[in-house]
C-alpha cells in the first residue's frame, strides 16, 4: 500500500494470506474443537498462524493453530533468566492430521521483534493499564517470528501449573520442565484467553488417546 513502510507492508502481506488460510482451516477437525471451546481462530490469525501460511512448512500451511504469547518464569514465577531478562515465547498447538480432533503437535515460536517489545512492555505494565497492539512499529528491519521447536504432544506434557496466575507448564520427554506465564493485551480478557487453554488441556488428556486423565502438578 502507498505510503507504508515495508515492515507495514509485509504485515500487511500475512494478514491478507491469514484471510484465505481461513479458508481452509475449517476442513480441520481440530477447528471443531476450538470452536467448542469458544477458541475460534479469526481472520487476522496470529503471528505463528500467518507464519506457517507463508513459510516453507507445508505441514501446516491450512492447519489452524491456537497460539498464545508467554513469559518465561521461574517455579515460583519469577523471572527465570539468571540475569534478570525477560524470556518471551509463543506457544501453539495443532494437528497433522485434518482427521484429528485433538491436537498431536506443540510448537515453540521466537516472537517477532515487534510482538516482543509490545509483551516487554506488557510484562512491565500497571496491573490496569491496557496497551494497544496497534502501536508504533519499531524501527529498523522487519524480524519475523521464528519457529524454534517442535514436539509431538504424546512426548510432551502440558499442565496447568497455576491457574489464578495463568501460568502453565511443560514437561518434555526429557522431564525438563518448563513454565510459563500467559501475557494479554488486554488484562480483561487475559482470564478468557487462559480458560481457553484450560479447556484445551482437559480435552487433550480425556480424549487424546495415550492420557486418560488431566495430568497433575505436585
Amino acid at each position: 500500500m502507498p505510503g507504508q513502510t515495508p515492515a507495514e507492508d509485509k504485515l500487511t502481506e500475512t494478514r491478507l494470506c491469514s484471510e484465505k488460510a481461513t479458508l481452509n482451516i475449517r476442513s480441520y477437525l481440530f477447528y471443531n474443537l476450538l470452536e467448542d471451546i469458544g477458541a475460534l481462530p479469526t481472520s487476522c490469525a496470529g503471528e505463528m498462524q500467518q507464519h506457517l501460511y507463508n513459510g516453507d512448512y507445508s505441514l501446516f500451511k491450512n492447519a489452524p493453530i491456537f497460539e498464545s504469547n508467554f513469559t518465561q518464569v521461574s517455579k515460583k514465577g519469577h523471572v527465570s533468566d539468571i540475569h534478570h531478562r525477560v524470556t518471551m515465547v509463543t506457544i501453539g498447538v495443532s494437528s497433522t492430521d485434518p482427521t484429528l480432533y485433538i491436537p498431536d503437535v506443540l510448537l515453540i515460536a521466537q516472537p517477532s521483534e515487534r510482538q516482543k517489545q509490545l509483551q516487554l512492555q506488557i510484562f512491565n505494565r500497571k496491573p490496569s493499564e491496557h496497551l494497544s497492539p496497534e502501536g508504533p512499529l519499531p524501527a529498523g528491519p522487519y524480524t519475523p517470528l521464528q519457529l524454534l521447536r517442535l514436539f509431538p504432544l504424546k512426548l510432551t506434557k502440558i499442565s496447568i501449573y497455576d491457574e489464578k496466575n495463568h501460568r502453565l507448564r511443560l514437561k518434555l520427554a526429557t522431564h525438563q520442565s518448563f513454565y510459563l506465564q500467559l501475557i494479554g493485551v488486554d488484562p480483561r480478557f487475559e482470564d478468557e484467553m487462559f480458560q481457553h487453554w484450560v479447556k484445551l488441556v482437559h480435552h487433550i488428556y480425556t480424549q487424546g488417546g495415550d492420557a486418560c486423565a488431566l495430568p497433575r502438578v505436585f
